[in-house]
């Protein structure tokens, strides 16, 4: 028994017998009127009247204590009933969670929409309801979920980053970026992956102003010494989006902007490939041939750049120069060491038979199949230079050569970070991210023995 109910009992005990006291203490008779247009009387005893009293005030006391205690009960009960139920929809989410995890992505959904079926406002399932839709390639479905979590918590930050994941993953990277940004204000101190991830949606959109500030302001999170490194490039790399975005705008003001980024990307990093390749088309673009061809040969005289040196070889071929093509390669042929000597010589090659020059071309072969390992593609070049020669024969044989070893005919180009290779040069790569980390790779095409202590010949 209760406190509360003991109490009760006592006092209609007391009230009871305070009532008896009263009635033998009253025997007289009263006239007792009730209240109305026409008042009912009767004649009744003192005690009676007193007792009728005290009656009605117990009742209304019991039925009050009736109120609250059915109150109480019906809030206790309400409260196992949510308990139980929270209790089966943390075990759904649980299970939903861990179906997820083994890739069971229908079975998670499944688990979630049970718990939001019966409790629809259930923050948590509609978070991961709308995770596992979005993984299920039904990003619409997963911004409505988002968007009831939303509803429910405005201030969730995890609804924020859920919606700029959904919208991400259907191409609306205006849309996402505003979550993103929301996501950023309202947090006091914003992790650096949030600028990453804004950047990467700025960039997607070619916003490279805005990226390039998102990055600076990751930057200044990234205590690390190497993981800096890689943020600088980063950094840099946008810098030049932006710069080639301004170049492509096709105004003097832009182009004169964009030459001094260029100038200042090199200025921070001396090997960086694009920003020579580009200094050298703005100047170009601004009607300076002679400031172009400088920035171009310092870039191949600081990097050892093979496209670098393609580039200024094919301006000096459409400015009808090929005295300063050939004096070009002969120059990096000599000054380029290692495997990229080799391909500087047999573009010298290439570039004697496309100007007719046939016996140079053919020296140049012969001495670079002299001292490299077996390449197919220098091979073939040997071939047609001895078909144009006029010897058949050689030629056949050459040609019959190369399909008996079945090689390849082209170098490629390879990023010097990730290894993803393209047939063609690519300024940044399109595998890591990574600006002028794409060089030609001759390692399949003409191998020098440099353990041999070969040194490349003279023409």
């Amino acid at each position: 028994m209760s406190l509360r109910s003991l109490l009760t009992l006592i006092m209609i005990f007391v009230v009871v017998s305070l009532g008896l006291w009263v009635a033998w203490l009253n025997p007289d008779a009263v006239t007792f009127r009730l209240p109305g247009r026409t008042p009912f009387e009767f004649e009744t005893r003192l005690w009676v009247v007193s007792f009728l009293s005290l009656l009605v005030g117990v009742f209304v006391a019991l039925l009050y204590t009736v109120v609250l205690s059915s109150r109480e009960a019906l809030s206790r009960w309400r409260l196992r009933r949510t308990e139980r139920q929270s209790s089966v929809h943390n075990r759904l989410l649980i299970d939903g969670l861990r179906s997820g995890l083994r890739g069971e992505k229908r079975e998670a959904l499944n688990h979630f929409e049970s718990i939001l079926a019966e409790d629809p406002e259930n923050i948590e399932a509609w978070l991961e309801a709308g995770h596992t839709s979005r993984h299920l390639g039904n990003a619409d479905k997963a911004v409505d979920m988002h968007m009831r979590a939303r509803a429910l918590n405005p201030d969730d930050p995890r609804v924020q980053e859920a919606l700029a994941a959904d919208l991400e993953s259907l191409g609306e990277y205006g849309r996402a970026v505003n979550h993103v940004e929301q996501l950023i204000a309202s947090t006091a101190k914003p992790d650096a992956r949030l600028y990453a991830w804004l950047r990467e949606l700025l960039a997607r959109q070619g916003r490279w102003d805005e990226a390039e500030q998102a990055q600076e302001k990751r930057l200044k999170l990234v205590k690390d010494g190497t993981l800096r490194t890689d943020e600088e490039a980063i950094l840099r790399g946008l810098r030049f989006e932006r710069g080639q975005a301004l170049l492509a705008s096709g105004e003097e003001d832009d182009r004169k902007e964009a030459a001094k980024i260029f100038e200042g990307l090199i200025k921070a990093d001396v090997q960086f490939v694009p920003g020579y390749l580009f200094l050298g088309v703005a100047r170009l673009a601004d009607g300076d041939g002679d400031g172009a061809v400088k920035a171009w040969q310092a870039g191949i005289d600081t990097t050892h750049s093979l496209p670098l040196l393609d580039h200024l070889i094919q301006h000096y071929l459409s400015s009808g120069e090929p005295e300063s093509a050939i004096q070009t390669y002969r120059k990096a042929a000599d000054t380029i060491e290692g495997g990229d000597s080799a391909a500087a010589r047999l573009g010298l090659g290439l570039l004697y038979a496309r100007l007719e020059m046939l016996d140079e071309a053919q020296a140049e072969f012969e001495a670079l199949a002299d001292r490299s390992e077996y390449s197919p593609a220098l091979q073939f070049y040997l071939a047609r230079l001895q078909k144009r020669l006029g010897d058949d024969s050689a030629a056949a044989e050459m040609f019959e050569e190369i399909i008996r070893r079945s090689g390849t005919l082209q170098p490629t180009f390879r990023c010097r970070r990730c290894g993803a290779c393209y047939d063609d040069y690519v300024v940044r790569c399109l595998e890591c991210g990574r600006w002028g980390t794409v060089v030609q790779d001759v390692s399949h095409t003409v191998r020098v023995v440099e353990e041999q202590g070969l040194r490349t010949p003279r023409p």
